[in-house]
């Protein structure tokens, strides 16, 4: 909906919407063909050959592991992510979580973590 687009920064809308309609907009073409979605067991994530990743979208997942499971998954996926890289998760996924390779991003109304520059 094109309410959503005030949540996109305007450089970002300038660069990468496209409207639809006076009610609708997507993301351009462009962007999208970059883009690739995997399915996969998290508990195999060492058995994997994963390039070097700039998003994960893991929300609402780890909340079915262990306390000590989810944090050994995050650390794994942490280190997976390219330096400027993200991770999102669900908010009542991992409680008082730090990591030296992330910081928390800041924002309201998500969960995330994005991966230091080296």
């Amino acid at each position: 909906p094109i309410h959503k687009l005030r949540e996109i920064p305007p450089e970002y809308a300038e660069r990468y919407v496209e409207r639809v309609d006076e009610n609708h907009f997507t993301i351009r073409d462009s962007v999208r063909r970059r883009i690739a979605f995997s399915v996969f067991n998290l508990l195999e994530l060492d058995r994997r050959s994963l390039p070097p990743l700039d998003l994960v979208y893991c929300q609402n997942v780890l909340i079915y592991f262990a306390r000590d499971l989810r944090l050994l998954l995050l650390n794994r996926l942490a280190s997976l992510l390219r330096p400027g890289g993200v991770v999102v998760l669900g908010s009542g996924e991992v409680m008082s979580y730090t990591n030296p390779m992330l910081e928390r991003v800041t924002h309201r109304a998500v969960l995330a973590y994005r991966r230091r520059s080296v």
